[in-house]
């Protein structure tokens, strides 16, 4: 019985390193595409972008939520070939589209911070 609740033991530990993403010797059948890693951690470079923390958050939270659903149904399986590229054309999409918005969003944010020079020559507060 002993061995049992070790054999229980270490397979919670391997399955809390698996999900956390520190074990690295994983085979190819367990880990999903390197194209949706790369797709992953381009979408949360770009989700930080952000300036409003709302968005910033949101976006970061989405992405876990999508990426975590897809490695799951890998893991079990249940994506062929065909839900694979559609799953990769969508996020790139998706990355895209926060590129461009992450981008203006700090344009935004920088312009927001400047004041006019007719404000600063009326000694008006930003």
């Amino acid at each position: 019985q002993a061995a049992a609740g070790s054999s229980s033991r270490q397979k919670e530990v391997l399955d809390r390193q698996i999900h956390l993403g520190r074990l690295r010797s994983l085979t190819a059948k367990q880990m999903a595409p390197s194209e949706v890693i790369l797709l992953y951690r381009g979408t949360l470079r770009a989700a930080k972008l952000f300036s409003n923390y709302n968005f910033r958050h949101y976006f970061v939270q989405r992405a876990r939520e999508d990426f975590r659903s897809f490695d799951t149904r890998w893991r079990k399986a249940d994506v062929d070939a065909t839900g694979q590229a559609a799953f990769i054309q969508a996020a790139q999409q998706h990355l895209g589209m926060l590129q461009r918005q992450g981008s203006i969003s700090v344009m935004y944010e920088s312009a927001r911070g400047q004041r006019s020079s007719t404000e600063v020559e009326k000694g008006r507060p930003a």
